[in-house]
């Protein structure tokens, strides 16, 4: 129970960063995905800037010791370029100049090697003992400074480790004056606190920089893509106020033709078909078949010709719609779907707006009238449900999943043809599928993006 508590606690914050993640827009994620990518890489570069820095910082202290061994030690010490033991003579001259009022360092050992042998140390007790050889010591005979900084890890280095101190270990190569031959190395343990703190000063000054870099280069990076955004939006903005436009003079054409429709070609037909009567009963007298037959084809021809052109006008949006509130025009839309299925839908609408810009009850009409029409048969259940929320209107039409066939659940070309023209004026139109239920959403700003954006 304990564990179950806990574990929830913790993965909490885990899944509220995934689902953060996974509602947040692709460019945003891509400047995040760049922005970790840039920080790892520039502390990576400042970390082997930092550590090449400190190498050079170490290795300046380690060429002042180097160097006070080469000019003051080396000249002390020739002798044992021929023999390999010092005179007492050398080891008290030694002594003197390692006096810390002498060196002026914080030098707590000093020894001389030959060899793997201690020639001479201010420790006494070492002196003339054998250790084994080591990595720095090669390095120095070998002609290099080698310097370490709290790295006194050999045999030889077990009384200086017991001060608990930053120790500073340097291996001077101590040369013959006429042949420049490696006769002996110089070992110095300098205390090195103030090594540490110009070490540590140079690092805090290279991640100072590095993270200056970084913070820069972040926001400058969310900068240009908020500005990239703002151009995007607004051109977002320009286009679907220009496609409302197109489509409001689109919808206002078709208007007009549905308009002209009725009052032309329905008018004449019909006029058509009632002037056809008489000539019917007048045939039917004279008792000519042939002229009869002839007859019942044209009226037949006039007959499917106005099917035909009602049906067509029936698809148009009609021209009352321009002063129907949008709530009527959801209304209607059912309605006329009810009159041509004879089954009736349910219909849930709330309080919506009065003044609805033209474009927007358009496209929910079309909406309403295509997906019932497409998905919604005599047999199942249909609901229709319409309601605002913060300036955007959202119409839901659910319908019984199992008496739907697939192509139908998951969409078709009508499906996508609807889906581009809500898209083209702002809207967003998506499915959600349960086990019994499919139900198609349509939601759309109400107001004209430009306008709000004045």
């Amino acid at each position: 129970m304990i564990a179950t508590i806990l574990a929830r606690h913790c993965l909490q914050p885990a899944f509220h960063a995934r689902a953060l993640w996974q509602h947040t827009c692709l460019s945003y994620k891509f400047a995040a995905a760049a922005a970790v990518t840039l920080v790892i890489a520039l502390a990576g570069l400042a970390s082997l800037v930092a550590d090449q820095l400190a190498e050079a910082v170490v290795d300046k202290f380690a060429a002042g010791a180097a160097l006070y061994s080469d000019s003051v030690v080396a000249p002390l010490i020739q002798e044992t370029a021929r023999r390999s033991t010092l005179s007492d003579a050398k080891r008290r001259e030694l002594d003197s100049i390692f006096a810390p009022t002498v060196i002026k360092r914080p030098i707590v050992s000093f020894r001389i090697w030959v060899g793997n042998h201690i020639i001479y140390s201010n420790s006494p007790e070492v002196i003339g003992k054998e250790f084994a050889p080591s990595l720095s010591r090669e390095q120095a005979w070998n002609g290099a400074v080698a310097a370490e900084i709290n790295q006194l890890d050999s045999d030889d280095d077990a009384p200086t480790k017991e001060l608990n101190l930053p120790i500073l270990e340097v291996y001077a190569p101590l040369r013959e004056a006429v042949t420049g031959r490696i006769f002996a190395l110089a070992e110095t343990h300098e205390i090195a606190t103030d090594l540490l703190l110009e070490i540590r000063k140079v690092k805090e000054i290279v991640w100072s920089i590095f993270a200056a870099m970084a913070i820069g280069m972040t926001l400058l990076l969310f900068l240009a893509l908020k500005r990239g955004k703002r151009e995007n939006d607004e051109f977002r903005t320009r286009l679907i106020g220009a496609n409302r436009r197109v489509c409001q003079i689109n919808e206002r054409h078709m208007q007009r033709v549905a308009s002209e429709l009725h009052s032309g070609p329905v008018q004449l037909v019909g006029l058509a078909l009632l002037k056809l009567d008489p000539v019917r009963e007048m045939i039917a007298k004279l008792g000519a078949p042939a002229e009869a037959k002839d007859v019942e084809a044209i009226r037949s021809a006039l007959d499917c010709a106005l099917e035909e052109i009602i049906s067509l006008t029936e698809t148009l949006i009609p021209s009352r719609i321009n002063t129907l509130s949008l709530a009527e025009t959801i209304d209607i839309a059912a309605r006329r779907h009810e009159l041509r299925t004879g089954v009736c839908v349910d219909r849930d609408i709330a309080r919506l707006p009065l003044r609805v810009l033209f474009p927007v009850k358009a496209c929910v009409y079309k909406f309403v009238l295509e997906t019932l029409v497409a998905v919604c048969d005599k047999t199942s259940p249909q609901f229709l449900r319409a309601w605002e929320d913060n300036n955007f209107i959202k119409v839901e039409i659910c319908v019984d999943r199992l008496q739907r066939r697939a192509d139908l659940v998951s969409g078709g070309k009508w499906l996508e043809a609807l889906r581009d023209e809500v898209e083209s004026i702002g809207g967003t139109l998506f499915i959600k599928s349960s086990v019994e239920t499919v139900t198609y959403t349509a939601k759309i700003e109400l107001q004209d993006p430009e306008q709000l954006n004045d």
